[in-house]
């Protein structure tokens, strides 16, 4: 269909930090770096037997950024294939 893959790139991101290196891995893929601080603030708010209000507004908060984060490394994908940027 001609449509970019948000996830390419991914491997090499998550190897980048891996290696320790974070600048690499947000070329490779912003959505890896973000995915993964999303995930740790999830663990945390799970993990916690008392979860304080604020950190359920983070944990809910955090969770749309990601899928934010997603959909403008899609549309940024796509205009730069349809050589728009």
């Amino acid at each position: 269909m001609g449509l970019p893959c948000i996830g390419c790139g991914g491997t090499r991101a998550a190897k980048a930090l891996l290696a320790g290196d974070p600048v690499v891995a947000w070329r490779a893929n912003p959505l890896v770096p973000v995915g993964l601080v999303a995930a740790g603030v999830a663990v945390i708010a799970d993990c916690v037997a008392q979860v304080p209000h604020w950190l359920q507004r983070i944990r809910k908060v955090t969770d749309w950024s990601v899928f934010g984060a997603a959909m403008a490394l899609f549309i940024a994908r796509l205009l730069e294939m349809r050589g728009v940027l």
